[in-house]
């Protein structure tokens, strides 16, 4: 296998992702939200869980030393200390969990569906940056903001396209949770993270 190939079949696996969920009880942020309130987390982690939930993490299980949270969509589990000045890391992750969900799975469908690619490869471009690689190696035209809203929260912007029916009707965010489209009610058989310009 060539490099021009090897790096365009890492890109696929990019942009297609896994297709099965993990957990898929936590495919809708209020279970995963409600798994952090369950699992008693401490009082100096609770102002982080908005962040961790729209990141697709939910509380997995907690020791007497640390705490795990994983994304419900690709599985990636992190630990977390109870007491977070014992790893200053972590208060670095609570703040931007995006970056260590991606650092470790870049190829997460969930964070395909909520940040898209141009996000995927700018963390990819910063751990390149961080191990000493100088040139980016991903670049993707600056995207075009469209005002299309989410039919569904309306607040995001349309991000995912529903299969067979074709209707660009949701956001990252949301479309995990939908199995029918917001648009036609027809049964969905695919979701595709589509990019607008």
């Amino acid at each position: 296998m060539s490099y021009q190939s090897a790096v365009l079949s890492e890109i696929a696996k990019m942009v297609h992702g896994p297709r099965d969920v993990m957990f898929p009880q936590y495919r809708i942020s209020a279970a995963r939200e409600c798994s952090f309130i369950a699992g008693g987390l401490p009082c100096e982690m609770q102002s982080y869980v908005e962040k961790l939930v729209e990141s697709g993490f939910f509380f997995l299980k907690r020791t007497s030393e640390c705490i795990s949270v994983a994304c419900f969509h690709c599985g990636v589990a992190i630990d977390l200390p109870v007491r977070l000045e014992e790893r200053p890391g972590s208060q670095a992750f609570l703040q931007d969990p995006w970056n260590a969900h991606l650092f470790i799975n870049p190829h997460c469908g969930y964070a395909e569906y909520v940040k898209g690619l141009p996000f995927i490869l700018h963390i990819m471009n910063m751990c390149f940056q961080s191990l000493g690689v100088t040139r980016k190696i991903c670049v993707m035209p600056p995207a075009v903001r469209s005002t299309m809203q989410c039919h569904v929260c309306l607040d995001r912007e349309i991000q995912v396209v529903f299969l067979p029916c074709g209707h660009a009707c949701s956001c990252g965010v949301c479309a995990p949770g939908v199995d029918r489209c917001p648009v036609c009610r027809g049964h969905c058989v695919e979701k595709k993270r589509i990019y607008l310009c």
